[in-house]
């Protein structure tokens, strides 16, 4: 917070390879605009993409989805840095809360080492297992800190996750992958077989064990399970600060606020969402080989460094390279905002009010704490100072503007008011969806619930035994 590194006013390079200098705000969303419609007249909406928003409030991703998604009308949008898991998986399978992860008869892992990513949930998890409430089955490649603690570890080689998963929900007798001990499967079929043939009392912690496994690959698998064991419960192990929130909101492609579908974008015509992106936009990777191919042309990074976050720096600073528009939106002149032609300062986690959201789907207060210095904005401020540029009106003059509407239009907040989060129910968040009105309202129609069986390149990984190639773009599936 206090980093003499930190942004405290707009920046303007006025010609390529020339300088970053200080201006105004007014002349810095007017350069924005303008080169966003400019880009939007020439090579259409589709040639602009948003990357990033983990690091922000709720409320100021739901502001950047709005502003993307219902303003410039691309649906190229993405939170996670191709190091996550497909957005629809994360949202669409059930979810396990913390306790009931802690308190399940069996948990499974199918994630990285929880110390390193996640040390709360390890310690939590630990806890459980020490005091012999939980048993735990490990699907992973290496040794993690839990591995001690295992009923049974299935050690695999990388790649070879779905196939495991496949093996461990199958009759037994069923030939295990290379360096899958038979033994150790067969005590791991039994451990689990203990808690019901459905998975009633299965937990199920998913999450990308590394960079080197591929998110489709581990999602698989998850699919995998989820099918052989319906009653089962998932937590994901997603690693960046509000990343479940983010998604929540609608940033990810193919995707709107409330865990609703492209198709479903009609009823949100009457919350100011004047347009929805007609097709499945990119994922970040997507968006960057696009960038470096030509076939893309702007780029907005929302707390998003792609050149120290993205795994393949070299495709990032291609993306970077070849932009005709590049706006950074941070609180630090990241190497990513150094190369931007326009640089927004924005507040930082303890300088804004709002909500975040956990792994869990747990909704909490975020009180701020500190004044940002400089000219530093809030993000929802930004997005809609921008909008008015565009000739677009939010509709928004306040966090609390923003949760009402999201709390309106989203389905998955359906009755989190904010007297809810104020009041004594909030106090240590709330989960959400609540289960009296899962992803609907009383009196409305329902939306579709996303199925995660229908996750777009989840099929060609089941073909071929590879990740999607990136880019496709297939609408998801029918009702579930």
């Amino acid at each position: 917070m206090n980093s003499a590194e930190r942004l405290t006013e707009p920046l303007l390079r006025r010609q390529r390879g020339g300088e970053l200098e200080p201006v105004s705000w007014a002349e810095a969303l007017s350069a924005v605009a303008g080169r966003l419609q400019s880009l939007c007249s020439r090579r259409g909406a589709d040639s602009i993409g948003l990357i990033g928003g983990a690091r922000l409030s709720n409320e100021d991703a739901y502001a950047w989805a709005k502003l993307a998604k219902g303003v410039l009308g691309t649906d190229n949008v993405d939170a996670q840095l191709g190091d996550g898991l497909p957005a629809e998986v994360v949202l669409g399978l059930p979810r396990a809360t913390i306790d009931e992860a802690c308190a399940a008869p069996v948990v499974v892992s199918l994630s990285g080492d929880l110390r390193e990513e996640l040390p709360v949930l390890f310690l939590r998890l630990r806890g459980a297992l020490d005091a012999g409430g939980s048993v735990l089955v490990e699907l992973s490649s290496l040794p993690t800190a839990l591995s001690a603690m295992a009923a049974v570890s299935l050690r695999y080689r990388p790649g070879d996750v779905g196939a495991v998963a496949r093996c461990l929900v199958s009759e037994p007798g069923a030939a295990p992958p290379a360096a899958i001990d038979a033994a150790a499967l067969e005590r791991a079929r039994q451990v689990v077989g203990g808690a019901g043939s459905r998975g009633s009392g299965v937990v199920v912690i998913v999450g990308r064990p590394s960079l080197a496994e591929h998110g489709a690959l581990v999602a698989q698998a998850a699919l995998r399970l989820a099918a052989a064991w319906p009653e089962a419960r998932f937590l994901p192990a997603l690693r960046r600060g509000n990343v479940m929130g983010a998604l929540e909101m609608g940033l990810a492609p193919g995707l709107l606020p409330g865990r609703r579908r492209l198709e479903d974008g009609a009823v949100l015509a009457a919350s100011g969402w004047e347009s929805i992106p007609p097709a499945r936009g990119r994922h970040s990777a997507a968006m960057l080989g696009a960038l470096a191919a030509g076939d893309m042309a702007g780029l907005v990074l929302v707390g998003a460094d792609v050149l120290g976050d993205f795994p393949d720096r070299t495709m990032a600073h291609s993306a970077l390279e070849h932009a005709e528009l590049l706006v950074a939106v941070d609180t630090v002149l990241s190497p990513s905002a150094a190369r931007a032609d326009v640089v927004l300062p924005a507040a930082g986690a303890h300088e804004r009010a709002g909500t975040t959201t956990n792994i869990e789907g747990r909704i909490s207060r975020l009180g701020q704490k500190l004044v940002a210095p400089g000219q530093c904005w809030p993000d929802w401020m930004i997005a809609a100072e921008l909008a008015a540029r565009l000739g677009r009106d939010l509709g928004v003059s306040g966090v609390t503007d923003l949760w009402d509407e999201m709390e309106r239009v989203a389905p998955s907040l359906a009755e989190v008011t904010r007297a809810v989060l104020d009041g004594p129910a909030g106090r240590a968040g709330v989960v959400v969806p609540l289960a009296a009105t899962p992803l609907g309202r009383p009196g409305t129609r329902r939306v579709r619930p996303i199925d995660p069986m229908a996750t777009p390149g989840i099929e060609a990984v089941e073909r071929q035994g590879a990740p999607p190639r990136a880019g496709v773009a297939e609408p998801l599936g029918g009702e579930q």
